[in-house]
């Protein structure tokens, strides 16, 4: 892992111009080779892949680049306001990580007992935990699962796709991607040069764009990504995302009905605190933390979707012992695979945290777009 973990290190110094030299120059020759391939496939795969069409409307979430851009919180947020408009949303999601990619499984909050976030893939987890009431259908086939699922649940009546923007398969009614403000195309590269899943042509297919982190870019910036974006599908509706309400819940309460709730700003200004965290967009949670005022003194990044195991929970806790920090934050992302280990942070007197990075969109017109996307059939 720690092998894996420093080539991609390595690559991403490449193609971000941090590392130059001869080796670095032949990584880069070969990564634009592999950059005209991967594109040609993925031509190949857009145009030749059959779509097939659920017998309810989908709306999708997802994104241009690899890595974080709170697509799993859109989720949520997506749910929850179509279940206040009337409507009965099931999720559809691939487990990725998960065993149940294959076979497929139906899960809710009421059967995750027994379950774990090895099993059903980080975000199937999450996702049934702070969605109580709504069904999640996990599977690679997710048109099958969503067949599933309405047998199961004949009230259903509208899906949302988790990270849907390349799978081609299954006909939606809307496409929602975001993008992050302060770096919305890396270097405008394809993988594997860049971080981009798709080149920006893409942008034609979607009906929503959401901007993250607008606080943090200059009026000039943003107009000129507004733009961009308008360049290559002039009806787009585009609007920001607001984070507030931040809160910090502790690991032990999680899940409960007595769950302590703490207002993020007052809990960690100047507080010293760690930091772990394996989501898409480490650094950008770190300058999250430090912006509600906490004092970080330990932080540690593992891959996107790292499952923990009992040895590396052990080498962490030794690790915040040596940093003389008993207290740590993470994301609700990894308590899905951390609260096995709640127990081994009791007994060393480490206290877990989840940071939940709360958002409101306060456009509209996003909701109005969306409940009538839903309300189209075929």
């Amino acid at each position: 892992m720690k092998a894996e973990a420093y080539l991609l290190t390595y690559i991403l110094k490449v193609v971000r111009g941090e590392r130059t030299g001869f080796a670095a120059g032949f990584v880069l020759f070969c990564l634009e080779i592999l950059e005209i391939i991967y594109c040609l496939l993925l031509k190949l795969t857009y145009f030749l892949t059959p779509r097939k069409q659920l017998p309810v409307p989908v709306v999708s979430v997802g994104n241009l680049t690899v890595g974080g851009t709170g697509k799993t919180p859109t989720v949520v947020w997506l749910v929850t306001i179509l279940r206040s408009a009337g409507f009965r949303p099931a999720v559809l999601t691939r487990g990725y990580g998960g065993k149940f990619q294959k076979k497929g499984r139906l899960i809710t909050n009421k059967t995750l007992t027994g379950l774990t976030a090895e099993e059903t893939g980080d975000e199937p987890y999450l996702l049934a935990r702070l969605l109580p009431e709504t069904m999640i259908a996990v599977g690679r086939d997710r048109y099958r699962m969503g067949l599933a699922a309405l047998a199961a649940d004949p009230t259903i009546d509208v899906f949302v796709l988790d990270d849907g923007f390349q799978f081609f398969r299954l006909k939606r009614q809307l496409d929602l991607i975001l993008l992050d403000a302060v770096d919305p195309f890396d270097n405008r590269h394809l993988l594997p040069r860049g971080l981009l899943r798709e080149p920006l042509t893409a942008l034609r297919r979607a009906e929503i764009v959401l901007l993250t982190r607008t606080q943090q870019v200059d009026p000039a910036d943003l107009a000129l990504l507004t733009a961009t974006v308008k360049r290559y599908q002039p009806q787009v509706l585009i609007a920001r995302v607001w984070a507030v309400n931040s809160t910090v819940t502790p690991l032990a309460d999680w899940g409960t009905g007595g769950a302590v709730t703490l207002a993020a700003d007052r809990f960690l200004k100047q507080r010293r605190i760690g930091l772990v965290t394996a989501i898409g967009n480490p650094g950008q949670l770190q300058k999250a933390v430090q912006s509600l005022g906490a004092e970080l003194v330990y932080f540690q990044a593992y891959p996107d979707h790292h499952l923990w195991n009992d040895a590396e929970v052990e080498e962490l806790i030794a690790a915040l012992k040596s940093a003389r920090v008993n207290e740590v934050l993470i994301t609700a992302k990894d308590a899905a695979k951390l609260i096995t280990y709640q127990v081994n942070f009791q007994s060393n007197d480490v206290k877990c945290y989840i940071l939940n990075l709360d958002f409101e969109i306060a456009d509209p017109a996003v909701s109005a777009r969306l409940q009538r996307a839903c309300r189209k059939r075929g």
